[in-house]
């Protein structure tokens, strides 16, 4: 969903918010092509991001663009095992971008992304189910800086 507050009550420098937002959600299983005796222990496939969600505050005024993003991603499976004790699970997570854009001209757009920017960590749940007391294994992810100049020809 997306919305642009065009509302003629706003001053004419506030008329370039919007808010926007999506939610995915998707769900699936397989048995991995198994045909033999031993099974994995969860249907689930690895690697496959069931939930997903992001939600963010727009201004778009010429010549700025600048987004400030909440992005969701559920639990996922990250290993499967034929052994309930060796699954691993990615836990939920949380984190806050902001991309900005500055128009030169149609042509030329100078641009900065900053993801993560509050360094949520990353935690990998270790063994059987996401909800367990068991062992975790957490790593920081310090914020990701990605910028340029984009040019269209």
């Amino acid at each position: 969903y997306q919305q642009q507050l065009k509302l003629n009550r706003l001053p004419k420098w506030a008329q370039g918010f919007g808010v926007y937002g999506n939610y995915t959600y998707m769900r699936t299983e397989g048995d991995y092509g198994n045909t033999a005796s031993a099974t994995f222990a969860s249907k689930e496939l690895a690697g496959f991001l069931p939930r997903t969600a992001n939600l963010g505050v727009s201004y778009i005024g010429h010549p700025w663009d600048i987004r400030l993003q909440w992005v969701f991603r559920g639990h996922r499976l990250t290993t499967n095992s034929t052994n309930a004790a060796a699954l691993r699970y990615d836990s939920n997570r949380l984190t806050h971008n902001v991309k900005i854009r500055y128009l030169f001209s149609e042509k030329y757009i100078l641009f900065i992304d900053v993801e993560n920017i509050t360094a949520v960590p990353y935690v990998k749940t270790v063994y059987r189910t996401l909800n367990s007391n068991l062992p975790s294994d957490t790593g920081t992810v310090s914020p990701r800086w990605v910028g340029g100049l984009q040019g269209r020809f």
